[in-house]
């Protein structure tokens, strides 16, 4: 752009995008400051390529998943407004994500983490790394690590030790080397299996069963998990409220 430019004007996705995270602040989604600042910074819509103008407009006022190349998702801004807030990005810190996905997260994460700290992110589907390659080319976000493997796999896996592990596929519970490449006050947040549902009736960790919730009639249901390493233990806690996310696959899958 030359230089003394005028700005362009702020397409509708971008102030749809501006309203979502009015919303998100609103309902303390967002409560930190830096995280809200990032989040208005880089839109979701800015991380898909919407068959049309339509799709676009749902992308970024529309506080739901949304399919994307490969058959994957985008995640709820809700959802990722919540871990991202759980896992308390700071200067300097070194990050993974697990699942690159559209780049959207690791995009954020590399915002708060600023030039002194670092993201990896592993994706096992050879067509979304180009795709995030070429975007973050795009987008000027030259300092995001994609490794293409396996991310259920401790060769393909960076071996850090990191501040921060991400992951937004659902899994019973997480590799253990994931947790071990923490950092001592390392933080991991998934989506950790909560119950499995059969014939009309949930069946909870803990083997209790009770009727299945309206609208989760099928399908295992996740709680966001958090786990904090202090030494060799590993405390977890949970978020309120259940959700459903793709299951974490083992294996690359190649173009």
């Amino acid at each position: 752009m030359p230089y003394n430019a005028p700005l362009p004007e702020p397409s509708d996705a971008d102030r749809l995008w501006q309203q979502m995270v009015d919303g998100l602040k609103g309902e303390k989604h967002l409560t930190t400051a830096s995280i809200c600042g990032v989040f208005r910074k880089w839109g979701r819509h800015l991380f898909v390529e919407p068959k049309n103008e339509f799709d676009r407009l749902r992308v970024a006022g529309d506080n739901d998943s949304f399919e994307i190349e490969h058959g994957q998702m985008i995640s709820q801004p809700q959802m990722v407004a919540q871990m991202t807030e759980w896992l308390e990005p700071k200067p300097g810190e070194t990050a993974l994500k697990i699942g690159l996905g559209s780049g959207w997260q690791a995009a954020l994460l590399q915002e708060l983490v600023g030039e002194r700290g670092k993201v990896f992110a592993i994706e096992r589907i050879e067509g979304l790394v180009q795709l995030a390659r070429n975007r973050f080319d795009r987008l000027e976000l030259s300092h995001i690590q994609i490794v293409y493997g396996d991310g259920m796999s401790s060769d393909d896996v960076p071996v850090g030790p990191f501040d921060m592990i991400t992951c937004a596929a659902g899994c019973v519970d997480a590799p253990q080397f994931w947790k071990d490449r923490l950092q001592d006050g390392g933080r991991l947040i998934y989506p950790k299996q909560a119950a499995t549902i059969e014939n009309g009736q949930t069946l909870w960790r803990n083997g209790e069963k009770t009727k299945a919730p309206d609208g989760w009639e099928d399908g295992p249901l996740h709680a966001l998990c958090k786990t904090t390493r202090s030494g060799d233990v590993f405390q977890e806690v949970f978020a309120e409220g259940f959700c459903r996310y793709v299951p974490l696959l083992p294996k690359t899958e190649q173009l």
